[in-house]
């Protein structure tokens, strides 16, 4: 590759994303689910019992279209880290959004105790999660139309522990922690020390 087509590719890349799916539709789901177990039952029948082409042409049928049924059920929030430069980027987001005076006095009341237990000591609140996640979240997932105050709602009233626990997990994936395409190895021997 020359270095020309590789800088045209660097510079080319798009920010790195990552996507999250959220069950909406959970009745909706339990009802796709159970079809698309019967699909894929029926498949297997007519695949063992040596049908006919048609027969299993129309059993894939069937358990494809239960499948999209399935996935009508989800949405997928597309998350898209936030540049280095800029207008909003994740650290001017964590600037905007302090801890309180509240969540600082907690959080030492708590380093404290841990110290005195002999425990790790907890570190210091980096910024206020109430309005941090949803400032972050509406900033990373602009496909999905929602704003600060719709993900407030959202993560305070529509989702459970664990699917805000995940959504904030895909989150920080992108936008808070190191990420790399692939493990670096290098070569033995790679630094030389000059004598």
């Amino acid at each position: 590759m020359t270095d020309a087509a590789q800088r045209e590719r660097l510079l080319g890349r798009p920010l790195p994303s990552v996507s999250y799916r959220l069950l909406v539709d959970q009745d909706g789901a339990a009802a796709a689910q159970e079809a698309l177990a019967v699909a894929q039952r029926h498949l297997r029948q007519v695949t063992l019992a040596d049908r006919s082409p048609e027969d299993v042409a129309a059993a894939h049928a069937r358990v494809d279209a239960a499948a999209r049924a399935v996935d009508a059920c989800y949405e997928t929030i597309v998350l898209t880290a936030l540049p280095l430069v800029g207008e909003v980027t994740t650290e001017s987001l964590i600037a905007a959004h302090p801890p309180t005076d509240a969540q600082m006095a907690a959080a030492k009341t708590d380093r404290d105790k841990a110290r005195h237990a002999g425990e790790e000591v907890p570190p210091w609140p980096a910024w206020n999660d109430a309005t941090f996640r949803p400032a972050l979240l509406a900033a990373s997932a602009q496909t999905a139309g929602m704003s600060e105050q719709d993900w407030a709602v959202m993560l305070g009233e529509r989702m459970s522990a664990g699917e805000v626990r995940g959504l904030w997990a895909a989150c920080v994936a992108i936008n808070l922690t190191g990420r790399a395409a692939e493990p670096v190895v290098l070569p033995k021997g790679w630094t030389r020390t000059s004598s």
